[in-house]
């Protein structure tokens, strides 16, 4: 309640009234929006929309790297799935012709300098298989771990009948006009411009002054009030004056970044380019090296098949079949680790010119379901390259 004093005489005027109750209930309801936060709130958004764009391309960059190891260990490990049981056949049977040596000088049956120089022979082939053997040892436990399978899974290859070399019919330019398009770094780098453009806008929105809407619905239950509900709008102007003197600093930095992500994006051109020769001449020396290890290893087959043969008909000793044997598992060797050589050496030209080796979509996570998706992505990627129509689809 309140009441009313004369200020002449100090006394009491009025007798004391209320206009409000005890309890009362009320009900606002307001809105407000602020012009200039909409516009820096938009360009946010859109940063942070290629910033997504720009972790989907680093996936890509992932998953390329990932399968180009996959792959080289793959044909490394089926190259070690089939030597490994010559290797070991082979160096039992060496130490088998050891021990006979040893007892045939030990009966005084040879000289001793015969039998010494023949198992020095021996020996030097056992130095040659051994790190072979402990090279196709490691070959399916690091494809394993690529794999993510644990420690001591048993697995089985499924290794082609043959090894069909790819044809590098496609000249670099076209190459090089392909990797400009579709390498991830390069769309990254686009990204990350577009980033510094709406920076820019950003820095120049904050100078303009904010303008701030505001509009509200208001009831009040008040038995005194004539009128219960109503209603107000307003319109309010901001403007950050100390903005106004760092703004020109924030024009420059911005304007600053955006060059600089331009200039790193014209040498990144220049790297990719760069990449993409080198990788093509890469294939180009690994399909030579691999046609030298194919006719070096058909060489030495025939070799053992006719000491083999020379060696059933008495014409031979053992020892010439033993380094036939062991001659031709080296050259089978060095022709599974040219053929991994080569299937990277394409992995990598296929990267730098951005394909991508990982399907986007998949119909399941179920392993047949992703084994099919990655093949006919395999076959596109091999088709984008210029692969002859023969050759293992990497």
């Amino acid at each position: 309640a309140s009441s009313s004093m004369d200020i002449a005489t100090g006394t009491q005027s009025l007798v004391p009234s209320t206009s409000q109750e005890k309890t009362r209930e009320t009900l606002d309801l307001g809105l407000t929006w602020n012009i200039l936060d909409f516009g820096v709130s938009y360009w946010q958004a859109r940063q942070q929309g290629d910033r997504v764009f720009i972790a989907e391309q680093q996936r890509r960059k992932t998953a390329q790297a990932l399968i180009q190891n996959v792959r080289q260990a793959y044909w490394l490990a089926a190259g070690a799935q089939q030597l490994e049981g010559r290797v070991n056949g082979l160096l039992k049977e060496i130490d088998i012709a050891l021990a006979d040596s040893r007892k045939a000088r030990q009966d005084r049956l040879k000289p001793s300098l015969e039998a010494l120089t023949y198992q020095k022979s021996l020996l030097d082939l056992v130095r040659q298989l051994e790190p072979i053997r402990n090279e196709l040892a490691q070959a399916r436990p690091r494809l394993a771990s690529l794999m993510n399978l644990a420690p001591g899974t048993n697995f089985t290859l499924a290794v082609p009948a043959r090894l069909d070399a790819p044809s590098l019919d496609t000249k670099p330019e076209a190459l090089e006009e392909r990797a400009l398009l579709n390498r991830p770094e390069l769309i990254e780098a686009d990204y990350q411009e577009r980033i510094g453009v709406a920076e820019t806008k950003k820095a120049m929105l904050r100078l303009l002054p904010g303008i701030e809407l505001s509009a509200g619905a208001h009831r009040d239950e008040n038995r005194f009030l004539v009128d219960k509900s109503w209603a107000d709008g307003g319109l309010r102007l901001t403007w950050n004056l100390l903005g106004l003197l760092s703004a020109k600093q924030s024009m420059n930095a911005a304007e600053q970044q955006l060059e600089i992500s331009r200039a790193q994006r014209l040498a990144l051109n220049m790297a990719i380019l760069s990449q993409v020769r080198i990788a093509y001449r890469d294939v180009e020396g690994k399909l030579r090296e691999y046609g030298m290890a194919e006719e070096v290893n058909e060489v030495d087959g025939e070799i053992q098949a006719a000491t083999r043969a020379s060696a059933e008909s008495g014409a031979n000793d053992r020892t010439q079949l033993i380094r036939a044997e062991a001659s031709s598992v080296v050259s089978e060797l060095r022709r599974w680790q040219a053929y991994s050589n080569l299937a990277l050496a394409w992995a990598q030209l296929n990267t730098s010119i951005g394909v991508d080796a990982m399907p986007e979509k998949v119909a399941s996570h179920e392993l047949p379901a992703l084994a099919k998706a990655f093949d006919q992505q395999s076959r596109a990627g091999a088709k984008l390259a210029a692969v002859a129509p023969s050759a293992q689809p990497w």
